[in-house]
């Protein structure tokens, strides 16, 4: 049960009267449709049917096109108007011809192939087979696209045997199994067998801007933004760097080194602030511990974390440690053994206490830490005591 592809034959097509030709759980299938279905990394096409919303347009590996409708109560033989939701088809059609233009160019201006692609409505990825392309050839792939884009080359398409198409010599080998090979065109600049849709004319691109990259699986991915992406982001960007200057009191060209040595201020003041709560931590124990080897404590209400006393505390004599704090859902604890409570075996703790609290955790010597429940904390806590109590009582 084929669908007439009106979407081949005019791309522009925002409307058509279509028939209701069957009713599946995959969607409805219609005698013609001006809506593409997802494919080749291009989504599929969204409008109405009717008085129905039409959310996705897919095709299954026979080539059948079903439009998803939820909701839909209609019959078989019934007829409405199928209408696009253009701003969303047109908004890719751009998307998909920028990452032919920018293959395009990778390939011819760099000798650079493309492994896959990734077409989103806010960001363009592509991954290129190289581990490394510098940061002056992508403003000069940008470049070349702006060129591109302003010299307004027609894009169109042509329909050959496979045998013909195969004998361009195109920048990546035919993906489909079909006797007749779709090409899309966009003149002097590149070639491609493609079953998607695209833009007449490289001017209705309007802008691409490269924006980053990043490593995948080995290769650089590429990031870049087209068309109203472009204008939007830019917007946001002088906001952005407007406010910033407003905050550093300096011109744009002295953020970079204000915010460095921002940065550097305070990565000082951070490390003065941990140095601080370590020696409060430890005081704090030394004034709750009133000159015992052996403390165990509820740190809960103590003016600095858990995690302040585990960096606080040293290997500097005798001392047998156990630490917890309550947050609103668990227990956090921590276990520290020094000096001739080194001797204690940690695996005795966790097979015979942390089950207390269902703890989790551990470490290594002098520092074990975890969680667990928040009851019974005290318990927790008076068994560790019991634990070391034999050591506590040897000469």
């Amino acid at each position: 049960m084929k669908t007439e592809p009106v979407y081949y034959k005019d791309t522009y097509q925002k409307t058509c009267k279509a028939t209701v030709l069957a009713i599946k759980d995959e969607g409805i299938i219609l005698d013609k449709t001006v809506f593409y279905p997802e494919c080749g990394g291009q989504p599929g096409d969204q409008g109405t049917f009717g008085t129905w919303k039409v959310t996705d347009t897919t095709k299954d590996k026979d080539g059948t096109v079903f439009h998803h409708i939820p909701g839909f109560d209609g019959k078989i033989g019934d007829s409405y108007d199928l209408v696009l939701d253009w701003d969303h088809r047109y908004a890719y059609m751009k998307v998909h011809a920028a990452q032919h233009l920018l293959s395009g160019l990778l390939y011819h201006a760099f000798s650079i192939g493309t492994l896959s692609v990734h077409q989103g409505r806010r960001l363009l990825t592509i991954e290129i087979d190289k581990n490394e392309f510098g940061e002056d050839q992508c403003w000069h792939l940008e470049d070349l696209a702006r060129k591109a884009i302003l010299d307004g080359h027609p894009i169109h398409y042509l329909e050959m045997p496979r045998h013909e198409a195969e004998e361009l010599g195109m920048r990546r080998s035919i993906k489909v199994d079909s006797d007749t090979v779709r090409i899309v065109v966009i003149d002097q600049v590149d070639e491609i067998a493609c079953g998607g849709l695209h833009v007449a004319n490289t001017r209705e691109i309007e802008q691409i801007a490269y924006v980053g990259q990043e490593m995948i699986r080995g290769h650089v991915r590429l990031q870049f933004l087209v068309a109203d992406e472009v204008t939007s982001s830019v917007h946001r960007w002088q906001q952005t760097i407007m406010q910033l200057c407003t905050l550093h009191s300096a011109k744009e060209d002295e953020l970079v080194e204000k915010s460095r040595l921002l940065v550097s201020r305070l990565g000082d003041l951070e490390h003065k602030c941990t140095e601080l709560e370590e020696q409060l931590a430890v005081s704090y124990l030394v004034q709750k511990g009133k000159g015992r080897n052996v403390i165990a404590l509820d740190i809960s209400s103590a003016p600095v974390s858990l995690k302040a006393f585990a960096s606080g505390l040293k290997e500097e004599g005798d001392g047998a440690v156990c630490l917890v704090e309550k947050t609103d859902s668990l227990l956090r604890w921590l276990v520290f053994l020094s000096g001739r409570y080194a001797v204690l075996d940690f695996a005795e703790f966790k097979k015979n206490i942390m089950p207390l609290i269902h703890g989790k955790g551990g470490g290594r010597p002098p520092l074990w830490q975890g969680k667990g429940d928040l009851l019974p904390c005290e318990t927790f806590l008076d068994a560790f005591v019991h634990w070391v109590t034999p050591l506590e009582q040897k000469p």
